[in-house]
């Protein structure tokens, strides 16, 4: 982790980051372009428009979450350099290894007068609580989910209490600081308050909301019933398939990993392709949020080098 940090302070890898992040993410669209206008015909264009919409929402209340934890720790940032920094260094999703957003982050952070060891904790902290969060909302839908899947998934339940109890700040503060010594990163002194971990806990439930709602309302225009109980499994089911393709660290943005996980969720309620299709357009529909957010800090940079120079 250490070397990888060192390669990052590099003008020349900082812009091969961008543009192989970028790539990976228009590869991710392109390859199944003709699938996607499809299903966006499929779906209906007022849908569509809400779902993307909400693709862009979770992004920006995810980010929120991040500020709420730098907050605590007193690195306020005025709301345009966090922008830049969050937005930007989401693209490192779309990379295979799974660390690449946090090393993205952390040196753009740095340029703004946060050390790279602050700033990567409090990234790691964001996903720590964005894992919690996802945890007890996917125990939330496990207790909802179809009686055609066996009656053990009903256990997985139990993961609301546990992810929720996990949440006390002493316990993240300990996971975040042993995370950081099996990094062989400079452990800092970071402590974080129940307040602080509570907003940022909200803002994570707001955009997992967000995620499952942008998910719902697809699944809405294949033919799933809107009520209540379906948006239940389709939030809960969204936030399971996350975290299953946040552990493929090789598989980037979890690509693949979701199907997984998503596919017997919705058994019984749509037909296997059409939860493939649901679980494509989402996919894109998220990747269309990530690179067009990203791309607001750039326009701002510009603008401000054309302004300096005339």
């Amino acid at each position: 982790m250490s070397r990888i940090m060192g390669l990052a302070r590099s003008p020349i890898v900082r812009w091969g980051f961008l543009i192989a992040a970028l790539g990976l993410a228009a590869w991710a669209v392109l390859r199944d372009w003709d699938s996607i206008q499809s299903a966006l015909v499929g779906i209906g264009w007022p849908l569509a428009v809400a779902a993307t919409s909400l693709s862009f929402l979770y992004v920006l209340a995810s980010m929120e979450s991040w500020r709420s934890v730098l907050a605590d720790i007193h690195a306020k940032l005025p709301w345009r350099d966090s922008a830049e920094i969050f937005l930007t260094s989401q693209l490192g999703k779309y990379i295979p290894g799974g660390v690449w957003n946090v090393v993205a982050g952390a040196e753009l952070a740095k340029d703004r007068g946060i050390s790279r060891a602050r700033a990567a904790g409090t990234l790691a902290m964001t996903m720590l609580v964005s894992v919690l969060v996802g945890g007890a909302l996917a125990g939330v839908g496990a207790a909802f989910a179809p009686h055609t899947l066996p009656g053990w998934v009903r256990l997985f339940g139990l993961a609301t209490p546990v992810c929720l109890a996990l949440l006390a700040p002493p316990l993240l503060t300990r996971a975040l600081h042993l995370g950081l010594r099996l990094l062989r990163r400079p452990d800092t002194d970071l402590a974080f308050s129940g307040a602080g971990i509570a907003r940022a806990a909200g803002w994570s439930l707001v955009a997992w909301l967000l995620a499952g709602a942008q998910v719902w309302l697809i699944g809405i225009g294949l033919g799933l019933p809107a009520t209540l109980g379906t948006f239940t499994v389709a939030a809960g089911g969204f936030a399971g398939a996350w975290l299953v393709g946040l552990a493929a660290l090789f598989m980037p943005a979890g690509i693949g990993a979701r199907e997984l996980v998503l596919i017997p969720v919705f058994s019984g309620l749509l037909d296997q392709a059409e939860v493939l299709v649901l679980v494509l357009l989402s996919r894109v529909l998220f990747t269309v949020a990530d690179v067009t957010l990203a791309g607001v800090p750039l326009l701002w940079r510009r603008r401000k080098v054309q302004h300096s120079s005339s």
